[in-house]
């Protein structure tokens, strides 16, 4: 298979999806986002016998994970952006892995790293811990999308492998 080349610029909205998707999708997110309705089904079914301060409270403790908590990840992700996404990267797959460079410095990540791929409407990501993942939009894989999804499927071997 030959080499498929990458090239990408990361923008605070890909940075900003892949928090929301990380922090949103897993059982962790299901937890917050049941424990925030509650609060907010709380005040609507009490609303006649809680007292001002306690709405007030239950609100606020409701909107701190379905407001406040994604305000907070694009401001993270725009600072994010701003001091390590400024310079395009340039991703070349192949069957050995996958050579990385940004600006003048360049490595080289081997399949074996990759332990969980996933992918949403506008991305692909490529974990290679828990929370650290290579970011490729669709928009910048273009028409080489199923050449990379065959060429990542057959050369990973992790445990959750879903690209659509």
């Amino acid at each position: 298979m030959e080499n498929i080349e990458i090239k990408t610029k990361i923008k605070t909205s890909d940075l900003f999806s892949y928090m929301i998707d990380y922090n949103y999708k897993c059982i962790r997110g299901i937890i917050v986002i049941l424990f925030s309705l509650a609060c907010f089904a709380g005040v609507i079914i009490y609303w006649k016998e809680f007292e001002i301060s306690r709405r007030i409270l239950l609100l606020f403790i409701g909107m701190v994970f379905v407001v406040f908590a994604p305000i907070e990840y694009y401001i993270r992700s725009m600072r994010q952006c701003k001091k390590n996404f400024n310079s395009e990267y340039n991703y070349i797959f192949n069957n050995d892995g996958i050579d990385i460079s940004v600006e003048d410095k360049n490595t080289v990540l081997e399949w074996n790293r990759i332990f969980k791929v996933k992918s949403t409407r506008d991305q692909i990501f490529l974990y290679t811990s828990n929370v650290n993942a290579i970011i490729l939009p669709k928009r910048d894989i273009g028409d080489k999308f199923l050449a990379l999804k065959e060429m990542i499927e057959k050369n990973t071997d992790c445990f959750y492998c879903k690209i659509k």
